[in-house]
């Protein structure tokens, strides 16, 4: 995914269609910042969908 540096906010729903054979639905995401990497786990089931917000905050002067 690829994140719009025109909007402030990016969101990423993680929507469970069907539960599988091991419920809830979990997923790992690894975010790579430049030299920074982030590991983020989500899980949704078929009341609750995971969601995860990128904020967009320019560098100072930018």
């Amino acid at each position: 995914m690829n994140i719009d540096d025109d909007k402030d906010v990016n969101e990423l729903v993680m929507y469970a269609d069907n539960l599988g054979s091991i419920p809830p639905n979990t997923a790992l995401m690894v975010v790579t910042d430049g030299n920074n990497r982030y590991e983020v786990r989500i899980s949704s089931d078929l009341q609750k969908s995971g969601s995860i917000r990128f904020i967009h905050k320019p560098k100072p002067g930018q």
